[in-house]
């Protein structure tokens, strides 16, 4: 699972190649608002999923 962060108001935008490539190798991808980081993270992982983080919070 990749959990990514879009910084405070989403700017960050994730490009539809890297979803694809993601998808292809069947692993599952979230992308959430940085606010929501820390609570979806911690869920993920109650519900015993591995999560790779990734955190944009410049904007």
């Amino acid at each position: 699972m990749i959990l990514i962060a879009s910084g405070w108001h989403g700017v960050l935008k994730v490009g539809e190649e890297f979803k694809k490539e993601i998808e292809d190798k069947e692993i599952e991808l979230k992308v959430v608002l940085t606010g929501r980081m820390a609570k979806e993270y911690q869920n993920l992982t109650k519900q015993g999923k591995k999560v790779n983080a990734l955190i944009h919070t410049t904007c």
